[in-house]
């Protein structure tokens, strides 16, 4: 994407227009479920903000911290008024906000997963439909070792679904 790794403007505009529960995971293995913010809302919030402003807040939590997101690095946390964390979300970006993720990012998603860094249920629900040179790169993939026969094939069940 250049620059920073998400853009504030793809994060506002994937909020809907009505706020909505997400489950997500702390890098500890607890589950916390956090309300994401309307488009509206965190445009406005966005607006407000004067400082710290490679952080946005995208929700919130039953105990007041918020969800924000590092735009420099795409993580996740809960924080108070000032970003300090409290909590990090090891559930990816994609998934909190049901976004397809790019080749790139599912390659690195797939390696976390094997690292037992993710769990299945984690990883996106959606999907974008492979081009024929993405499956040959997935293929190349194995050759290389960046990732095992299974999760390819994991991969093309998935897309395939």
């Amino acid at each position: 994407m250049g620059g920073p790794l998400f853009e504030q403007h793809v994060i506002i505009s994937s909020l809907g227009e009505e706020e909505m529960e997400r489950q997500m995971f702390t890098t500890d293995g607890a589950s916390r479920q956090a309300r994401l913010l309307t488009r509206e809302d965190a445009a406005q919030l966005r607006a407000l903000q004067e400082t710290d402003l490679r952080f946005i807040r995208i929700g919130y939590d039953r105990v007041g911290s918020w969800l924000a997101i590092d735009l420099g690095n795409g993580e996740l946390f809960f924080c108070d008024d000032e970003y300090r964390p409290s909590d990090v979300i090891r559930t990816p970006i994609e998934t909190v906000m049901n976004w397809a993720p790019t080749k790139e990012r599912l390659l690195l998603l797939t390696q976390r997963l094997n690292l037992g860094e993710l769990s299945e249920q984690e990883l996106p629900r959606k999907r974008n439909t492979p081009t024929f040179e993405e499956m040959i790169e997935w293929i190349l993939y194995v050759k290389v070792g960046l990732v095992t026969r299974e999760d390819v094939s994991d991969w093309a069940g998935r897309v395939l679904q």
